[in-house]
């Protein structure tokens, strides 16, 4: 059966493969050993770029390779930031000598660096200012901000909130696709509130200061700059005026063209968003209209699912765009023409999940847990008939292994990578695309398979794997409740077993899915403790369409914990389930929901996007806040685990829910894991704490 170590060791392990595409038939990828090769997708001839011993040598984190691919970064003395951002020191790699260029140097710890995507210039952030380099062998920069400051003003990347809730990323640069303009945000964080937590790793503890603004409280002001790398001169992009009359937040940048600019800003509560184009003017000077060019606003809870904005895709004649938007209570694609017409090209009960630039290609995420790529028929700004599927065939080819399959098509369309997903080990595939097949089955044609992770597939099949199930619970609310179980290995319907609720439960989530896991609760729990292992998708999940969604807009903690409850009754009352036997464990906004509450104070843009500011929620805010219910946690066994350097949910909130329990007389554990953060994942941490997790289940179910 599967064990508690393979968990963490390489049997259960597999290969992936993530092309980067630089031309119609051209991919950079890295080998196993490292080495950095340019595969032609024709012929399926490599050139190696970079041997590998340059890499491991230098203890290299990543690469980056220029567009001429003349150069290579190679990021060492990497230090981890927060969730995306880390510094480190960069070395240059020259392709045609194939050595090293210690004549080319960076300061240490730069923030984040970018190749221009044409010729060899880059741009860099060093000590929250940004830098340019038009050549990246002459060591002569030019210094475009100066303003940076520590906690205070951020040039170029984000700054705690925005990186964590906004951007989900380590930059906000955005070239435009000649390399002449570089725009970016500026954050200035000088009236947000500060948040302090202690790391334990010298002699005395060493104070960590965090600008964390909390729902309700002052957040960081936003402002976007267009730097012109000719005229080196640098201009403010305006927001429109009816997004700035108020709070408001950057989204993205997106370029339409080599001189226009599409700036996306949403208000503050994220229920309405706005983009206005900004042209560079052939005399240099930046024009952004007052009126914003498009806006989308809701009335039912926040925009999209879990960032309030959707990247657009301009079409090459540059006079329409391509999004996804709210279409009947599901998200789809729509093509939005310069006037503000928008024309819907999906439709039905499933969502698009994402959409190509060089294919007209949608990935389409439907309720019976199936992701497949379609086809739109003809390029993106023809008319669309309902899309056909070009994927499909492969969960036939392939069965069990292929439920979820994504796309990365190269630079013209002319060729794609498939990457299969499924109840089994992934694969990966590469094919040419045949544009002009009449049918979907035959548009992917000349299969090359990149990766099939035999070795997996053997060791899965020769494991005794816990059976995996799906279904749907009537709920009370009217809703139908999809849930996937994990049975034992042997299960037999005249057993009865314990059962453990894995919960997360976060709004615009989705738990219940068709991928194969080797995790601790869905693998070990069920194959070497014998229990029934269930998850559910209640009311806030996504992919159920909007209104679901919505339905946890402005009360957290509430609708979606009554239906972990519901779920809870409705297994207990399965004949094989021990309904004495039942426990329920989350991480993240799992021990949220596991604590029917979310504890005092969360971050503001995560916070106001699902429920309002705390003036106008007063009743919200207090049901979410677990302190408030101490005195209900008489007759459970509760296990409260949190890391001290948690830069998400902080250590103060485990703090307070202790106190109030033992100002309750409420008997619970408690485990802190030092210098850990949000992940508790640095060195032994994981497998720690899943040797806890495990004594503290076994206890519980008297195992």
């Amino acid at each position: 059966s599967f064990g508690f170590d393979d968990i963490f060791n390489s049997k259960f392990s597999y290969s992936s493969v993530s092309p980067r595409w630089v031309s119609g038939d051209q991919y950079i990828y890295q080998a196993s050993n490292r080495d950095v090769f340019l595969k032609n997708a024709n012929d399926l001839s490599v050139v190696l770029l970079m041997p590998g011993s340059f890499y491991t040598d230098n203890s290299a984190s990543s690469y980056k390779v220029s567009s001429t691919m003349n150069y290579i970064l190679l990021l060492t003395n990497y230090v981890k930031g927060w969730r995306h951002s880390y510094n480190g020191t960069y070395l240059v790699f020259d392709v045609q000598q194939q050595q090293l260029r210690s004549d080319l140097t960076f300061p240490d710890q730069v923030q984040y660096i970018t190749w221009a995507p044409v010729g060899d210039a880059l741009a860099y952030v060093y000590d929250f200012n940004i830098y340019y380099r038009p050549i990246v062998t002459q060591n002569n920069e030019i210094q475009v901000t100066s303003d940076g400051r520590a906690n205070f003003v951020y040039n170029g990347i984000p700054d705690w909130v925005y990186e964590e809730e906004m951007i989900s990323s380590n930059n906000v640069m955005y070239f435009s696709p000649d390399g002449q303009i570089l725009a970016y945000a500026q954050f200035n964080d000088t009236e947000c509130a500060h948040i302090q937590f202690s790391r334990y790793n010298s002699q005395y503890p060493e104070m960590i200061d965090v600008s964390y603004p909390k729902a309700g409280t002052t957040q960081p002001t936003n402002r976007v700059f267009m730097y012109n790398t000719v005229s080196d001169m640098t201009q403010e992009a305006i927001p429109p005026l009816s997004i700035a009359a108020a709070d408001y937040l950057f989204s993205r940048v997106t370029w339409a063209n080599e001189t226009s600019a599409a700036v996306i800003w949403c208000n503050r509560l994220q229920t309405w968003s706005v983009m206005s184009f900004c042209d560079v003017m052939r005399d240099g000077s930046l024009s952004c209209p007052p009126v914003a060019e498009y806006e989308h606003k809701t009335t039912t809870g926040w925009l999209y699912q879990r960032r309030p904005y959707w990247i657009p895709v301009f079409a090459q004649n540059q006079r329409e765009y391509f999004v996804v938007l709210p279409n009947n209570d599901w998200q789809h694609l729509a093509r939005v023409n310069l006037d503000g017409t928008k024309t819907f090209l999906t439709e039905g009960d499933y969502t698009v999940t994402s959409y190509s630039a060089s294919y007209p290609a949608v990935e389409l995420y439907d309720a019976d847990k199936k992701r497949q790529v379609y086809r739109t028929k003809g390029s993106l700004g023809a008319t669309i008939i309902t899309p056909e599927c070009i994927t499909c065939k492969l969960m036939g080819e392939y069965p069990g292994r292929c439920n979820i399959a994504t796309s990365s098509f190269s630079t013209d369309g002319s060729h794609v990578v498939i990457a299969c997903r499924g109840e089994s080990a992934p694969l990966y595939m590469m094919y040419q695309v045949n544009h002009t097949s009449s049918n979907p089955d035959n548009v992917l044609v000349g299969k090359v398979v990149l990766e099939d992770n035999a070795d997996l597939v053997t060791n899965i099949a020769n494991t005794l794997m816990p059976e995996k199930t799906y279904g749907q619970i009537q709920s009370t609310t009217g809703y139908k409740f999809a849930y996937e179980m994990w049975k034992p290995p042997n299960f037999s319907n005249t057993k009865q077993y314990p059962l453990l609720i894995d919960v997360y439960a976060g709004p615009g989530y989705q738990n219940v899915d068709a991928y194969w896991s080797r995790s601790w609760s869905s693998a070990f729990v069920p194959s070497s403790l014998d229990v029934i292992v269930v998850r559910v998708d209640g009311r806030g999940s996504n992919f159920y369409g909007d209104q679901l969604m919505h339905e946890v807009y402005q009360q957290l903690g509430q609708k979606e914990i009554d239906d972990q409850i519901e779920a809870a009754q409705y297994f207990s009352a399965m004949p094989y389930v021990d309904s004495s036997r039942i426990a329920i464990w989350g991480w993240s906004y799992g021990g949220f929901a596991t604590s029917h509450a979310m504890g005092s104070n969360p971050d503001t843009i995560y916070a106001e996007r699902y429920m309002g500011l705390p003036s106008d929620n007063t009743d919200g805010y207090d049901k979410a806040n677990v302190v408030n219910k101490a005195a209900t946690f008489t007759q459970s066994s509760y296990y409260l685990i949190h890391g001290t350097a948690d830069d998400n949910v902080h250590f103060q909130n485990a703090a307070q829910l202790s106190k109030a329990l033992v100002d309750e007389d409420i008997r619970f554990n408690n485990f802190f894991y030092a210098d850990q953060d949000h992940s508790i994942n640095v060195g032994n941490a994981r497998y720690h704490i899943y040797k806890i997790l495990t004594r503290q289940l076994c206890k519980c179910f008297d195992l």
